[in-house]
């Protein structure tokens, strides 16, 4: 949830959703260390987060433990 909300957040402060008026006086550099690093962080990390888990909940383990299988 922290990935998508962040996502919608950011789209939401660009161009094509009308947001360049809150953020008219930015320079890149400005833009780039207040909002693409600081928001950044709350995109990369749940991506990863969401990433491993589904490499976890994608293998099915044998009833004896031994063995897992992936599921295609």
């Amino acid at each position: 949830m922290t990935f998508w909300k962040t996502v919608l957040y950011i789209a939401m402060f660009y161009e094509l959703a009308g947001g360049k008026d809150f953020r008219s006086g930015n320079t890149l550099l400005k833009e780039i260390f207040i909002v693409l690093i600081p928001n950044g962080v709350w995109i990369v990390l749940p991506l990863m987060c969401m990433v491993d888990m589904w490499k976890k909940l994608s293998t099915v383990t044998n009833t004896s433990g031994s063995a897992s299988r992936k599921i295609e």
